[in-house]
């Protein structure tokens, strides 16, 4: 793109202006900062060229695609396979379990893996996440979809496809850990789906 194309320069920071908004971006990445600032910046500099009198090209052809973008957009990556035991032996010290506070995916599986075992003897946790083919998934993200880590646990019952919130305590298996469940219920999509 040269700064001949004030056009494009505008649709392009007005997308990116857009999917920050929506907050669509938090589909890919974790900061949103960035594409809002790069959206404005690409709107300025577009609306800067357009006061040159000697503007050639057209991006208005793009503005198309950019509404297809906005209108159409991809959801968000979704966990398919438990993710493999982690291979260490560190012990890590975690505060006690808050029976009142959620627990993430995550911690649920750090707490197991690294931490002591023995504080989950009928501590009951709470939890969100995606429910499928007997696993409750949660996805991190720490810069953008690429790097995407699914934490993975094993529930002990039947669970309906899709977002649920689920209530129980840790089971006799060792390994993978299985949650034992006592209540679930179906929940809609997260604002933000990812750790």
């Amino acid at each position: 793109m040269s700064y001949r194309d004030p056009f494009l320069a505008i649709c392009l920071g007005l997308s990116f202006l857009g999917i920050w908004i929506t907050g669509v971006y938090s589909r890919w990445v974790a900061l949103g900062w960035p594409i809002a600032l790069s959206g404005v910046v690409l709107v300025v500099l577009g609306v800067l060229a357009l006061r040159e009198p000697a503007h050639q090209g057209s991006g208005w052809g793009l503005l198309v695609l950019i509404l297809i973008m906005l209108l159409v957009a991809p959801g968000p990556l979704m966990p398919s396979a438990p993710a493999e035991a982690p291979h260490t032996h560190a012990r890590l010290s975690f505060p006690p379990i808050d029976p009142d506070q959620e627990m993430t995916v995550e911690e649920f599986r750090n707490r197991f893996y690294f931490g002591d075992r023995e504080e989950f003897a009928g501590a009951e946790v709470t939890m969100i996440g995606v429910s499928s083919e007997g696993y409750l998934h949660r996805l991190k993200i720490v810069c953008c979809a690429a790097d995407a880590v699914t934490y993975s646990i094993r529930v002990n019952t039947e669970l309906p496809d899709g977002w649920v919130k689920v209530t129980g305590i840790l089971g006799e298996e060792t390994d993978p850990p299985t949650l034992n469940i006592h209540s679930y219920q179906q929940i809609p999509e997260p604002a933000r789906p990812y750790l």
